[in-house]
């Protein structure tokens, strides 16, 4: 396993967030996450896709690193992180879409990792058109896996197992370390 200190290169920030999306509402939820770069001025930057998972136990838990490069533009020093979380904890075939704002990250910082945990019960937009969150998040849906696309398309994906399957790996304090005796 690579540590988050093998993955930056010059120029770039690299942060691992874990995070934790909690749904009180139902047992069993799907979310397919997007990490991106927040911009107000221009074209935001779409940085990392989480493929969609589910849950069986109200909090779905998953890990993402993101790596932020070629600075946020003049005058600007931070990078201005959100995930965009769309999911089904309304119910099936109700896919809505929840925007978390991540603390702000220096330019010039070169590591970092940072846990969240999210309540996606509440103020959820509804995504009208589900072939529009591909679309939205510069993805083509030729590229798409098959459970997204079902997912997308209103099919019920609980009955898939390997979707309740966490292959994340959570980010550790000796994530960071450059000890690489072993």
């Amino acid at each position: 396993m690579k540590s988050l200190l093998e993955l930056v290169d010059d120029g770039q920030t690299v942060i691992g967030y874990d995070g934790s999306i909690h749904c009180k509402r139902r047992h069993n939820f799907c979310a397919f996450i997007v990490y991106m770069e927040w911009d107000a001025t221009s074209l935001d930057d779409y940085l990392t896709v989480v493929k969609l998972q589910c849950t069986r136990s109200n909090v779905l838990h998953h890990n993402a690193h993101v790596i932020f490069k070629g600075g946020d533009g003049l005058f600007n020093d931070y990078y201005e992180p959100l995930v965009k979380i769309y999911h089904d904890c309304h119910g099936i075939r109700r896919i809505r879409q929840k925007n978390f704002h991540l603390r702000s990250e220096p330019v010039k910082k070169f590591w970092d990792s940072y846990s969240y945990d999210v309540n996606i019960d509440s103020q959820s937009t509804w995504v009208f058109f589900n072939y529009q969150v591909l679309g939205m998040n510069g993805l083509d849906r030729s590229n798409v896996d098959k459970d997204l696309n079902d997912w997308l398309n209103e099919t019920d994906v609980t009955g898939r197992r390997h979707l309740f399957e966490d292959d994340s790996i959570r980010f550790s304090d000796d994530a960071f370390s450059s000890d690489t005796t072993s």
